[in-house]
């Protein structure tokens, strides 16, 4: 069986404000076109399909769209779960229409089986496993989801299928670390791992070793979330969303981040993939590949010493989004900052260092005034000083608020 494994899709992504929908739609297709050449069997998304729990009309269309093509129109199985930007509801809105094309949606802890070429996969799925996701598992359980017919009697509830054994008051819970209980959850949605399939397991976690890629929010403070390995269900493979860099956590156990399909700031790592690999159940896993995706805009940061130096980098990165670090002795006048934003549309972001001025502000920042702070503050993010009605649009809203 030939898997693909993708995530952090995050379509309806802005870059500094900048639409990048589609080139987002470049990189979908051409994971559709990588499915379709290499003749993958079943493609997993690991989670953050959107950017934002209300994403736009747009971005919605984008990803039906994206769906129907890595499908190839119902011929290819689609495995999608929730990550930690998405909205579970709205993610999962249309899976009884999708199921029937053989794309699964989850948004819970679940399990899938697919019998692909005479060989049967089961896929454990946990979607990102925030508490108040993890709150809901515990009241309402997780239904198993399969293309297998249910031994279950029709009248034993769903919840019944995957709830566990004791009460939500009870000293074991209290007990439970955040990774204990996440593997607990993890557990009961590989339940149905057998000797005689493939074991895929599929999660939106940010497990402990991994390596952030930069353009991630949300990402636990303290250490209290990460998930150590341990937690993760024995399986043939392991596939993980959250993370942005491609990586290999665990390489004997096959456990993955493939990865965003498009850097997501300007301090990710440009090289982004996707993951193909083959497992049967008697030979296990082989052939791990990382497949490069060629679709989207490079993102660069150039730093310079002067105005006409950052005029003749930028002319070399025209075809790409740039970030400019300024390092100057005073401001950049109106008409250098007018001629930056004209010449080079594509120049979304200019940081804009003045040592001699960060010296005099260091005396004590307590001692300016609102209009100071936020001249230097729009001095730092713009480069250039602010317009008067701007900052007087600013003090006005600074005495409302008190």
């Amino acid at each position: 069986m030939k898997i693909l494994h993708t995530g952090d899709w995050h379509i309806g992504k802005k870059l500094e404000g900048r639409d990048r929908l589609q080139e987002q739609r470049e990189a979908l297709y051409e994971i559709a076109d990588i499915a379709l050449k290499r003749k993958i069997d079943v493609v997993i998304a690991a989670g953050d399909i959107f950017d934002t729990a209300v994403p736009g009309a747009d971005a919605e269309a984008l990803f039906y769209d994206a769906l129907v093509r890595i499908s190839d129109f119902g011929k290819r199985k689609v495995i999608l779960i929730a990550g930690n930007h998405d909205d579970v509801e709205r993610v999962t809105a249309a899976q009884g229409l999708a199921r029937s094309c053989g794309i699964y949606l989850t948004g819970g802890s679940r399990s899938v089986e697919l019998t692909i070429n005479g060989e049967t996969a089961v896929f454990a799925l946990l979607s990102y496993p925030n508490d108040a996701r993890m709150a809901e598992f515990e009241r309402t359980g997780a239904p198993v989801l399969s293309n297998r017919p249910s031994s279950v009697p029709t009248s034993t509830p769903h919840s019944s299928l995957l709830t566990p054994n004791f009460d939500n008051n009870s000293e074991l819970e209290k007990e439970e670390t955040f990774s204990e209980r996440v593997g607990r959850w993890f557990g009961l949605a590989a339940k149905g791992f057998r000797a005689d399939t493939i074991n895929i397991a599929v999660s939106h976690l940010f497990v402990l070793g991994g390596v952030a890629g930069g353009g991630e929010r949300e990402i636990e403070l303290g250490g209290a979330k990460l998930i150590d390995k341990k937690f993760l269900p024995e399986s043939h493979y392991t596939a993980l969303g959250h993370l942005h860099k491609k990586q290999a956590i665990d390489k004997e156990r096959n456990i993955y981040y493939s990865g965003s399909i498009l850097p997501c700031s300007f301090d990710e790592t440009p090289d982004k993939c996707v993951v193909q690999f083959e497992c049967s159940c008697k030979s296990g896993v082989k052939n791990v590949e990382f497949i490069p995706i060629k679709s989207g805009k490079r993102l660069t940061v150039l730093t310079s010493r002067s105005f006409e130096d950052a005029l003749s980098r930028l002319e070399n990165h025209r075809d790409e989004y740039v970030s400019l670090e300024l390092a100057l002795d005073a401001p950049l006048s109106d008409s250098e900052n007018k001629r930056l934003k004209t010449e080079f549309p594509d120049l979304l972001k200019i940081a804009l260092k003045l040592p001699e001025q960060e010296k005099r502000r260091a005396v004590n920042v307590r001692e300016l005034s609102r209009a100071e702070l936020f001249r230097g503050f729009y001095l730092r993010q713009r480069g250039s000083e602010p317009p008067a009605e701007v900052t007087k649009l600013f003090l006005e809203l600074m005495e409302e608020s008190g």
